[in-house]
């Protein structure tokens, strides 16, 4: 909290741990983990009910095989079944470490499209969710991004998270302000 900030908001872009400071910040806002406050706000709402920062037993069971391309010799190898996004247990990252099943992804990324679930219940604002979809850079700040992640060709970054600015140059057939963030995982 005593660093400087690099550069002025919107400046500029620059891949960090903002998601994480974020989520200390409704810790101290909300008066209790971000796990429960996750839990009370998002999760149990939408009956996300596998959803968590702490694999169990069953879940790693359930887990499907994950690969990494070795870059030598351009070959699947199979990746241990963890979570490897979760650091320890005190520390639930904002930008990583929960672990889900297709089908809460699948409810979460419904309400964060339109805003509300399809049985009603409201998690943003309409105007919420235009403002995240719009892009907040500058041209600097866009140039940055792409120069940082070359995948990013016809996004800005919004709030939180990426969005397509140009689908012709980003070659994609998705619409202007399609968002999501690919994250570390892929």
């Amino acid at each position: 909290a005593q660093m400087p900030l690099e550069f002025e908001p919107g400046e500029n872009f620059h891949y960090s741990l903002c998601h994480d400071i974020l989520a200390a910040i409704v810790e101290i806002v909300a008066g209790k983990k971000f796990s429960e406050y996750l839990n009370e706000v998002v999760f149990a709402p939408l009956g996300m009910k596998d959803t968590t920062f702490r694999i169990t037993d069953d879940m790693l069971a359930r887990m499907k095989q994950q690969y990494y391309v070795d870059p030598v010799t351009l070959t699947a190898i199979p990746k241990k079944a963890e979570c490897s996004y979760c650091f320890s247990e005190n520390y639930e990252s904002g930008g990583a470490g929960l672990i889900s099943t297709l089908e809460d992804y699948a409810k979460f990324v419904d309400a964060l499209a339109c805003g509300e679930s399809k049985d009603g219940y409201r998690l943003l604002k309409p105007e919420t969710v235009e403002l995240m979809k719009t892009n907040q850079q500058n041209e600097t700040g866009i140039n940055t991004f792409k120069n940082s992640l070359p995948q990013s060709l016809g996004y800005g970054y919004g709030l939180g998270v990426r969005t397509l600015m140009d689908p012709k140059l980003a070659n994609s057939l998705s619409p202007v302000g399609e968002f999501g963030w690919d994250g570390a995982a892929g």
